[in-house]
């Protein structure tokens, strides 16, 4: 959906990503979220996306687990895809290990051969130390399609985890790639890369969110993204059994510019979902501002005391269009 034409100042045509990007790295974690997923697919958007974690969130085995991993969750993917009577799984994903890692390419060679790999939208890719180790990993991620015949999976869209000193200083040169939808704050390696520096308890709440160390880091990465039409993502709440304080971390991260966030747990998708989507009062004042402003052929105007002009307009249409597209559409 195009902005106004009045509004326009430059391409605005990026598909927004879900709010909730849900991790799952063994057979019955993805069984059970694949599940859910397939239930609320029959009646409409599950509202979250899924990524498939063959790294950090998976168990430390050999080459011949991790083939194994991969041939069990895609038939998991099957049976979803059967329950929902659907063809695809938008948003699906896949967590790599690094492209440093002796298993990167044929874990990427079993994948591209898996049936899962006519279904999957997105590659994540950890461990990417700077902006050499993306263009190695995506000229890797080519030879490894072409190996295994699958000349789709080269051409999907990146995710990069930034966890580390090198990812983060090239954090604009990686949100620059063409091949990049989105960069992830991968807070735990993070944490772990200042060898001790920072206390164990900037991992979670409240001083992920307080200490200059990660407070720099988090709005460096929004920055990147901002600045080069990316999406953001939060690294995920580690109190998985506390809805409250997953919300907490969702508002928190939603107010430092990042624009999804990942769930390692089922009952973490409701809270990040509703943390991330605008309240009844914000569509509320959106739809005046634009009906004010649509009246007056998108001249300044005035709305409760305060002034109003195309800038803000542009806010205020993103904003319906994310979660009211009908509404948006009226102003077209």
């Amino acid at each position: 959906m195009p902005l106004p034409a009045p509004l326009v100042l430059e391409d605005d045509t990026a598909t927004p990503m879900a709010v909730c990007e849900h991790y799952a790295g063994s057979p019955a974690k993805a069984r059970k979220i694949l599940g859910l997923w397939a239930a609320q697919a029959t009646t409409g958007d599950p509202g979250f996306d899924i990524t498939l974690d063959l790294e950090d969130g998976a168990a430390a085995a050999g080459l011949d687990a991790t083939l194994g991993l991969i041939h069990e969750l895609a038939a998991e993917v099957a049976q979803a895809l059967r329950q929902s009577h659907r063809t695809t799984i938008p948003g699906l994903g896949v967590r790599l290990p690094s492209p440093q890692h002796p298993h990167f390419s044929p874990t990427l060679e079993a994948l591209g051969r898996s049936p899962m790999a006519a279904v999957v939208e997105r590659l994540t890719l950890p461990k990417v130390a700077g902006r050499p180790v993306l263009e190695h990993a995506i000229a890797l991620i080519r030879d490894a399609a072409r190996g295994a015949g699958c000349a789709a999976l080269a051409e999907r869209p990146l995710q990069v985890l930034v966890e580390c000193h090198a990812s983060l200083r090239d954090a604009f040169a990686l949100a620059a790639h063409p091949r990049v939808s989105s960069l992830s704050f991968g807070i735990m390696d993070f944490v772990s890369e200042h060898r001790g520096a920072l206390p164990a308890a900037a991992m979670g709440s409240p001083l992920q969110f307080t200490h200059p160390v990660m407070v720099r880091a988090k709005t460096e990465i929004v920055a990147a993204c901002l600045a080069h039409g990316k999406v953001a993502v939060h690294n995920p709440s580690v109190h998985y059994s506390d809805p409250l304080q997953t919300q907490s971390d969702a508002l928190e991260a939603r107010g430092l510019g990042f624009q999804r966030m990942w769930s390692i747990h089922p009952a973490q998708i409701e809270p990040i979902v509703g943390a991330f989507a605008p309240s009844e009062q914000e569509l509320v004042e959106a739809e005046e501002i634009l009906s004010l402003a649509w009246n007056a052929d998108w001249a300044p105007i005035a709305h409760q005391g305060r002034l109003h002009d195309r800038a803000s307009y542009r806010y205020y249409w993103r904003l319906l269009r994310q979660a009211a597209p009908a509404k948006a559409a009226a102003f077209s």
